[in-house]
């Protein structure tokens, strides 16, 4: 998933090997968070995650304020 289009009205595509592209048409100016879909490791097995932009991460970001924890490239295997 990545962001398809900037603007007033943002568009997130989503593209995948098995199904045709999909598109999610946003409405005014939200602010779209993107993190792969691992699960964090480090937290729940005291282990190295995969990639720094684990599955929990928007949620962090939007309880915690952890500026760090979405991919700034607004790009991931699960947004929101």
């Amino acid at each position: 998933m990545h962001i398809a289009k900037a603007g007033p009205n943002p568009v997130i595509e989503l593209n995948h090997p098995q199904v045709d592209s999909r598109w999610l048409h946003c409405e005014g100016s939200p602010e779209l968070l993107f993190t792969e879909n691992d699960t964090n490791a480090q937290r729940l097995f005291g282990l190295q995650n995969p990639t720094p932009y684990v599955k929990d991460g928007i949620n962090n970001y939007v309880v915690h304020g952890a500026q760090d924890a979405v991919n700034p490239q607004r790009s991931g295997t699960k947004g929101g």
